[in-house]
């Protein structure tokens, strides 16, 4: 049987990293990769394999910037009970009708739906996946969640005080790492911008 999927985009964080200093505040998410805002060319990536997308932002006026580019996204506050990528993560599963979840950070301009495509096709038969580099290295928010067993536990870590985006893989029952390289992903794909040079 059909489950519905759906996309994510996480889109509350301050940006401290990319401003620069002495000039005005930039929300990361408008800034113009090849002519189009950052989290445009995420949610032309995302809603090629999803059923519907939700934005999650920390401020209400965010909503009123993205919905002129989006208009056709679901929008929701980061909750106020966790900090960071979890607090957008967890107000987005309380609003998604999909199975499962497939969660993209604003900052990944360069993501595409073939990178995307394992974690939704592995997520069926686990209760996250995400992707791990040959060094080791976890990629950050970019994960794809069974969305009922994932809303369990973070029930949990709202009871328990924890804000870490690591808890949530860390705590889950069955999770799957994959090696993106095995998979034919472009590791240009997967590229976090945190600093305006991470485009250069």
């Amino acid at each position: 049987m059909f489950k519905m999927i759906c996309g994510v985009i996480l889109s509350g964080g301050l940006s401290r990293r990319f401003q620069v200093p002495g000039e005005p505040w930039v929300d990361k998410a408008l800034y113009r990769v090849s002519n189009e805002p950052m989290i445009r060319l995420v949610y032309n990536a995302l809603s090629q394999v999803v059923d519907e997308v939700v934005i999650s932002v920390n401020v209400p006026e965010r909503i009123k910037n993205y919905r002129s580019l989006i208009p056709s996204a679901n929008y929701v506050i980061d909750d106020s009970r966790l900090s960071g990528p979890l607090a957008g993560i967890y107000s987005a599963l309380s609003k998604c009708r999909g199975d499962y979840v497939i969660v993209v950070p604003n900052d990944m301009p360069y993501i595409t739906p073939k990178a995307l495509e394992p974690l939704i096709n592995e997520v069926r038969n686990f209760d996250a996946v995400t992707y791990i580099y040959p060094n080791g290295h976890l990629e950050n928010a970019l994960m794809a969640l069974r969305r009922d067993v994932t809303l369990q536990y973070m029930n949990l870590l709202i009871d328990y005080g924890r804000s870490k985006l690591f808890d949530l893989v860390r705590g889950l029952p069955r999770v799957l790492f994959l090696n993106p390289l095995i998979h034919g992903i472009e590791l240009r794909s997967l590229v976090n911008v945190n600093r305006r040079e991470d485009l250069m």
